[in-house]
């Protein structure tokens, strides 16, 4: 039997930010209090930091993530990675009040072509290189800047398992995205595979191409020498 996921949901990141707020609050309001609610950094101008966990805000740290993430069992801990059932429940409209007016998400299949013509998760773009990634993600200027903060954009990453490329792509583009203009990326657990098996009437065409299936051998040298990874 497996092991029950354990997630952490937008409401309850919302919760917590609103009694860390309302614990400062009070501590400024009562100087006599003997117990302090801000945590005093290290730093020899001793400046005090509120007690946020910033791992429960997005890459800006605007607002706090909109989907819900796994917090065990994961392979990938730097990366916030969401369970195929979360994906599924994006793509059918679950998550409208959390995306907000305007809100929308993007799916980036990084396997490589031959496997992404076989069979992908619905609207998937297939970004499988650094050099596609530099393609499909360009530095915003400052009006579309101003458009990403009044509508919410979030990024969905998979591979074959999410083991690998996936993540590398993912890394790739938060180390080099310096204006945070990218600042929601999640990671799909398990990747193609698990999402393949559970929601097959979510990806188009239904088929599943395996990185190492027979007959492809040439495909998949190529695809490793153009990755560039």
């Amino acid at each position: 039997m497996c092991s029950k996921l354990n997630i952490v949901t937008p409401e309850e990141l919302n919760a917590k930010v609103e009694q860390e707020d309302s614990q400062v609050e009070t501590s400024s309001a009562d100087p006599s209090s003997s117990v302090s609610k801000l945590e005093t950094s290290s730093s020899s101008s001793d400046i005090k930091t509120p007690l946020i966990n910033e791992s429960q805000l997005i890459g800006d740290l605007g607002k706090p993530y909109a989907l819900p993430f796994l917090l065990e069992g994961t392979r990938h801990r730097d990366l916030k990675t969401i369970s195929s059932d979360t994906l599924a429940r994006l793509m059918q409209g679950e998550f409208a009040k959390e995306l907000g007016p305007g809100g929308r998400y993007n799916i980036i299949d990084c396997r490589y072509p031959y496997e992404y013509k076989g069979g992908h998760i619905r609207y998937a773009w297939n970004v499988y290189s650094l050099y596609h990634v530099r393609k499909a993600f360009p530095d915003l200027t400052e009006e579309l800047k101003q458009e990403r903060v009044a509508q919410r954009v979030i990024y969905v990453f998979y591979c074959e398992f999410s083991a690998m490329r996936a993540a590398k792509i993912m890394r790739f583009l938060r180390n080099h995205d310096l204006n945070e203009d990218y600042p929601e990326l999640y990671l799909l657990h398990k990747g193609y595979n698990a999402f393949h098996g559970s929601y097959l009437d979510l990806c188009e065409p239904k088929g599943y191409v395996k990185m190492l299936s027979p007959g492809y051998e040439h495909d998949y040298l190529l695809g490793r020498l153009q990755a560039g990874m």
